[in-house]
Formats: structure tokens, C-alpha cells, sequence
């Protein structure tokens, strides 16, 4: 993981750290201004730094969990919260979600939103876990493979979903299914039959 800076390098004057030098010929109310002010253009640099290190850390334990998205594509997104994030490196939740939101990364799949590397999860039979995008994918595979004079319906999808050992209830599929951008199986039959009609078959 390679940080692009957003914001110049911070330093501080050399003139006003001379001028600290100079002890004799300041008044002393003055020396302590300009002491106060250099310890303060210090703990921001600092907060700065430790910025920019939060940022690289958060960064680099996303980029390690989601190693298989960025070889294989969008299907591979394993399940990722926040929470998961927090607590494998030491910060806050709250922390995790100001980094990431409203960042972005350069990959081999594209410049995507980092916030977009987690996803929900959902539990099989099988007691392992799926990413919430990854029952996305399956239900576009699923309408994909139906037969266009018979599209599934929301609930004939849930069903082949168990089978495949992931539940999901009817109204989670009709969500997911709209999220995707595909029609009711109604609509989807309509569209199957004006197809047929189109190429002269009946």
C-alpha cells in the first residue's frame, strides 16, 4: 500500500526557532510566546503523522482481507465490517469510518470508494460466511440461467439459494434483485415474449 499525500509537508520555521536562541535580547514574555507556539506547530505534525500512519494501517488490513477482490473481481469480496477493521488494528470504530469514508483507491480493478471493501455477511448451513455482494452475484447468475419463458420468481431464488446453502428470505431477494437493477420475473416475461414477437416467433 502506497499513501498519496493530500496535503503539503508541514515544518517549521527555522527563523522563529533562531530566534529562541537569541535568549538575552527577547523579553521573556515573547520567548515563552514562541516556545508555545513551536510546541503547538509540534503536536500537530505529530497528529499529522500519526494520521497518515492510522491511515496506511487501516488501509493495509482491508487490502490484506480483500486480497482475493483484487485479483479475481467484485464476486470475491469476503465478508469485511468496520468492527472487524477496529479491533485487528487497535483503533476505534469511529476512526476506521473517517478514514475510509470519502477515500479512495487505485487498483487493479479500478479506482473504487475503500468504504466499498465492506460488505455484510451471511452465514450458510455450512457455518461458513458469504459477503452480502457475493449473494448479489449469485442472484445474477441465477437470473441469468432461467429459462425466459419462465423466469424465477423472488421466491423461487430464495429457494435455490437454500439449496445452495445460503438463506435468504424473499424480501432480502426482491432488494437485492432491485439494487441490481432487475426486473420483477413478471416484467422479465414480458420482456422474454416482446423478444420472441420481435424475431417473428410465437
Amino acid at each position: 500500500v502506497q499513501l498519496n499525500r493530500d496535503f503539503p509537508k508541514v515544518r517549521i520555521s527555522s527563523y522563529y526557532r533562531s530566534l529562541l536562541k537569541k535568549e538575552k535580547s527577547l523579553p521573556p514574555e515573547a520567548k515563552q510566546f514562541i516556545k508555545e507556539k513551536i510546541e503547538a506547530a509540534q503536536r500537530i505534525m505529530k497528529c499529522l503523522d500519526e494520521r497518515e500512519a492510522a491511515v496506511k494501517k487501516i488501509t493495509s488490513k482491508i487490502v490484506d482481507v480483500q486480497r482475493d477482490f483484487f485479483e479475481h473481481g467484485k464476486d470475491y469480496i469476503k465478508p469485511l465490517i468496520l468492527k472487524d477493521v477496529a479491533q485487528s488494528v487497535g483503533v476505534h470504530e469511529s476512526t476506521v469510518s473517517r478514514i475510509t469514508s470519502w477515500r479512495y483507491i487505485q487498483t487493479p480493478q479500478g479506482t473504487i470508494e475503500l468504504k466499498s471493501l465492506f460488505s455484510r455477511k451471511i452465514e450458510t448451513s455450512h457455518g461458513k460466511e458469504v459477503s452480502f455482494e457475493r449473494v448479489k452475484s449469485m442472484i445474477r447468475e441465477i437470473v441469468a440461467e432461467e429459462l425466459p419463458d419462465s423466469p424465477y420468481s423472488d421466491e423461487d431464488i430464495s429457494k435455490i439459494l437454500e439449496r445452495k446453502n445460503v438463506k435468504v428470505a424473499r424480501r432480502t431477494v426482491a432488494k437485492y434483485r432491485k439494487a441490481l437493477k432487475i426486473p420483477s420475473s413478471s416484467a422479465r416475461s414480458g420482456a422474454g415474449k416482446k423478444r420472441d414477437e420481435s424475431n417473428g416467433n410465437y
